[in-house]
């Protein structure tokens, strides 16, 4: 009788432990609808911060095109290029100007965010991606397309540490999926505005380009 009194109330004592094993198990598991999300968020994440790399020579190229073809809205592209195209600005600048603000937020972000909800952190990501490119798109110099670059900049870097910290109450295969959507971001950002502002095919000009690059923004805000 007091062995049979033993088991139970050791089975009693196990089972609160079994469930909270159950719970952790089913938070780490590796759902799809998780998986999937997250490609989501390392893809609209990077994407604005490749296009941008993709963008540099027509952003540095806004003054001189200001200056000395205002008159001239039907040259899209150079549809043949036999000769050296240079800049007064070095193309490294866009690079400084895409790579600078983002490591000055992951350096101080992450004291301070732990103190900001995710839903807030997510708005803020949006909104700045959106105003980079709307500022890079409708600027007629060169600092202000550089503004717009270092808006883009820092919308990366912190979505970069908000979504990684994110990934951590996930499955560990939702950083592999932010990886991949990350990498993904490159070849589509590149190849978009590639193919958009390219003579023959969509042939659009650098401001359209980025204005229909405002879906991947929208896409990001309802994901």
């Amino acid at each position: 009788m007091t062995l049979d009194k033993s088991a139970t109330s050791t089975k009693k004592a196990e089972a609160p432990i079994q469930a909270t094993m159950t719970f952790a198990t089913a938070k780490k598991s590796p759902g799809t609808r998780n998986m999937i999300s997250f490609w989501i968020f390392g893809l609209c994440n990077n994407f604005t911060f490749s296009m941008m790399l993709s963008a540099a020579q027509d952003i540095l190229s806004k003054q001189q095109r200001t200056s000395q073809f205002n008159h001239n809205v039907t040259d899209v592209c150079i549809p043949e290029i036999t000769h050296r195209i240079c800049s007064p600005t070095s193309a490294g600048v866009v690079l400084l100007c895409n790579i600078v603000p983002a490591l000055m937020v992951k350096l101080f972000c992450p004291f301070i965010m732990h103190r900001v909800p995710y839903g807030i952190r997510h708005l803020v990501i949006c909104t700045l991606q959106v105003t980079s490119l709307l500022l890079t798109a409708f600027s007629n110099s060169v600092p202000t397309a550089l503004l717009g670059v270092c808006v883009a900049s820092l919308a990366g870097g912190l979505g970069e540490t908000t979504f990684l910290g994110l990934a951590g109450h996930y499955s560990k295969n939702t950083i592999a999926t932010w990886s991949s959507g990350t990498g993904m971001a490159g070849l589509i950002g590149a190849f978009s505005y590639a193919g958009m502002t390219d003579a023959r095919l969509l042939a659009l000009s650098p401001t359209r380009a980025m204005l229909v690059m405002l879906v991947m923004p929208a896409i990001f805000a309802f994901t």
